[in-house]
């Protein structure tokens, strides 16, 4: 009997040890799973929005900028881009701006990406717009669908700008949107807003882009009655070319959107597509933006001298410059009037579809600017998406970490 008790008890043992290695291998095997996520459960607290029966309502945005639009590759090579854009924007980061207390995103997506020069759709590229707009309705934030570079029509390259010349892509234009509407437009209007063109340049003749605008719109109504149409300014979304913009008096469901990168050597310091790329110098805010010094230190160089006295100096009445610029949250303010006249008159709101500061611009200056332009979105009532995600405009870096939480901060107070 004690043998077979023995033997019993040792047998108890084995199968007790044998039950344990087990549980542990399942915590080690569903443990990560289980980590990973839980950045995809609902954020608590928060109670989902009933997408349904609520209006496009939006204030603090994030642009998800270079990821199916302005590649930087051109489409050169589609193998690398298509491996980039697959871990560039994901669910968890959705979350991730949730949590921060943003609102909306800004989606730009160019022609190159969407569409072949067929007109047939790029697949991939689709269904990243429809997964980001099924994150966003999961966690609450609200997508401004924008096209933003066309084949004929890139902001930063009008000498072969062919949309204003050819009425052949000027129907194409009208075409894409039918058939983006078709693809997208089954999204409650609570959801998801349509931006037409991103920063239009009709040269001379503003024209040009009213009437193009309004064919699409007119288009557009006809099976989207209610959804919010977001229309930019004319000359690069400027502020002066809402006044050149016209609005249909009898459609209430439109949003006005400019974009804002005032003081320009401040928001684009050493960009490497501009002249300002060879500038070094200091670069203030709030207060005078350059000092004598930093012309000085140019005077032998008449071509930058040049350049940094038409971003540094105003000019007088005889065209000559004559005083140095200066800039607080009061001259910002005031360069919204263009802006803040035209939403009174038009019954609209508004909406700063870009601002933002590159990464070359001293981090103390960035956030006293940013808080700045924040008070006067919020004091009046202007939506904002800032400009960009990731890249050398972005808030995150490429890895997805904070840049700088202040700035975070400041955009979300």
């Amino acid at each position: 009997m004690k043998t077979k008790n023995k033997k019993f008890c040792l047998n108890v043992r084995f199968l007790f040890k044998r039950l344990c290695c087990v549980a542990i291998l399942c915590l080690l095997l569903f443990a990560p799973a289980c980590s990973e996520n839980k950045e995809d459960n609902p954020i608590e607290g928060i109670s989902q929005i009933d997408w349904e029966n609520v209006p496009f309502e939006i204030s603090s945005g994030v642009n998800i900028s270079c990821w199916i639009s302005q590649t930087n590759v051109l489409g050169k090579d589609r193998p690398t881009i298509e491996k980039k854009q697959a871990a560039y924007f994901l669910k968890k980061d959705v979350r991730k701006l949730a949590d921060m207390g943003f609102d909306h995103i800004r989606l730009p997506v160019d022609e190159s990406e969407l569409f072949s020069e067929d007109g047939s759709w790029n697949k991939e590229v689709r269904q990243y717009i429809h997964d980001a707009i099924a994150w966003c309705s999961e966690y609450n934030l609200r997508v401004i669908l924008d096209f933003h570079i066309l084949r004929s029509h890139y902001f930063n390259d009008t000498e072969n700008m062919t949309l204003w010349k050819d009425v052949k892509e000027q129907d194409k234009f009208v075409a894409m949107w039918k058939k983006i509407v078709g693809e997208y437009g089954q999204y409650p209007i609570g959801l998801l807003a349509f931006e037409l063109l991103n920063e239009p340049v009709s040269g001379d003749n503003p024209d040009n882009w009213n009437k193009l605008y309004m064919r699409v719109l007119t288009e557009l109504r006809k099976s989207q009655p209610n959804r919010l149409i977001i229309i930019d300014s004319g000359d690069h979304a400027s502020i002066k070319g809402l006044t050149s913009l016209e609005v249909p008096a009898n459609d209430k469901n439109l949003m006005l959107t400019f974009h804002s990168y005032t003081p320009y050597l401040l928001t684009h310091y050493k960009a490497s597509w501009l002249k300002l790329k060879d500038i070094e110098v200091d670069v203030n805010y709030p207060g005078q933006l350059i000092e004598q010094s930093a012309l000085d230190k140019y005077a032998d160089n008449r071509e930058l001298y040049n350049v940094l006295r038409y971003y540094g100096m105003d000019k007088d009445i005889n065209g000559q410059y004559t005083t140095f610029k200066v800039y607080n949250q009061e001259v910002l303010e005031e360069g919204l009037s263009v802006a803040l006249q035209k939403s009174r008159e038009t019954g609209l709101k508004l909406h700063c579809g870009e601002f933002g500061c590159i990464d070359g611009t001293e981090k103390d200056i960035q956030v006293a600017w940013f808080n700045d332009m924040v008070t006067i979105f919020k004091k009046y009532n202007i939506a904002f998406s800032v400009w960009g995600y990731k890249s050398n405009f972005g808030i995150f870096n490429e890895n997805g970490t904070v840049k700088d939480q202040r700035i975070i901060d400041a955009l979300t107070k």
